[in-house]
């Protein structure tokens, strides 16, 4: 309605970010994967941690949907160089900052775009047993109205739905598809191997922390035990672990045929992801 003062508006609202950006610091860690596998819990539970001052938002999208908008852009979401500095010299404390967008795993291009702008960062990586996964994933669909399949017709239905998705992704930078991320690819974010293997001819092995999702419920004092010694912080233990978006279905079962055809599927990718990463989950 009013195309010049929104020209301006955006105009301003570009170089406030600009010169905000510039002031600001990198993230020292990044959660980066595996959807549906609780790194909203556990980015939570190490917000709580005194030495660790989180990004405005968990999920900032950068290295994949907002590539677009710049470093300082992505700079704007995290604390200021200044408090960086008050801290660890004048207060001589630790100060980790991090953000988890657990897409950027299956991204074609994160990977790259994080090591040309932050080599050093350290990448924490939670994995679930992949049918869990692709279950949790297609019955958060079902619950946002994205699916109508039942999950047997879904994943037999899977490549023809996402045909072509991952081709633009990799072809054009800009693309980003809503299919795989959000609706259909129930599979393809289960193969975790296919990325790791991406991702660790990119970055060194040891800058990774690869956790298994069922551990962090089941142990979670072990787990961030480990996640704070990665990030050589020093451990506190948390007054309680809380659960965050964790889902709740009508149907929470999967028939053993369709269970038993998904474990001869996956197999062969987990015995190639085991041994890349030197433990088997």
């Amino acid at each position: 309605k009013y195309p010049i003062l929104y020209k301006f508006a955006k105009f301003i609202y570009k170089n406030y970010i600009n010169i905000i950006g510039e002031t600001r610091v990198l993230p020292d860690f990044i959660l980066c994967g595996a959807p549906r596998c609780g790194t909203t819990s556990i980015y939570e539970g190490l917000s709580e941690h005194p030495d660790i001052f989180s990004a405005k938002v968990k999920e900032i999208y950068f290295f994949d949907g907002n590539f677009h908008r710049g470093e300082n852009w992505y700079r704007y979401h995290f604390p200021l160089k200044l408090k960086k500095f008050v801290i660890k010299k004048i207060l001589r404390k630790k100060f980790v900052t991090g953000e988890a967008t657990p897409f950027y795993l299956i991204h074609p291009h994160a990977a790259q775009r994080i090591k040309k702008m932050n080599s050093k960062t350290k990448l924490i990586v939670i994995l679930r047993n992949p049918i869990d996964r692709a279950y949790s994933h297609f019955s958060s669909a079902i619950k946002n109205g994205k699916e109508n399949f039942s999950f047997e017709e879904a994943i037999k239905e899977e490549e023809n739905r996402i045909k072509g998705e991952m081709e633009k992704m990799i072809d054009d930078e800009s693309y980003y598809s809503s299919e795989i991320y959000y609706k259909r690819a129930y599979f393809l974010q289960g193969l975790y191997y296919n990325d790791l293997n991406k991702w660790m001819k990119i970055f060194p092995k040891n800058q990774f922390l690869i956790l298994k999702s069922e551990d962090l419920f089941s142990k979670p004092s072990e787990i961030f035990r480990q996640t704070q010694d990665f990030l050589n912080i020093p451990e506190i233990i948390l007054d309680e672990f809380k659960t965050v978006r964790k889902g709740i279905y009508k149907n929470k079962s999967i028939s053993s045929k369709t269970r038993k055809s998904l474990s001869d599927f996956f197999k062969p990718y987990n015995e190639e992801l085991y041994s890349l990463i030197g433990v088997n989950l």
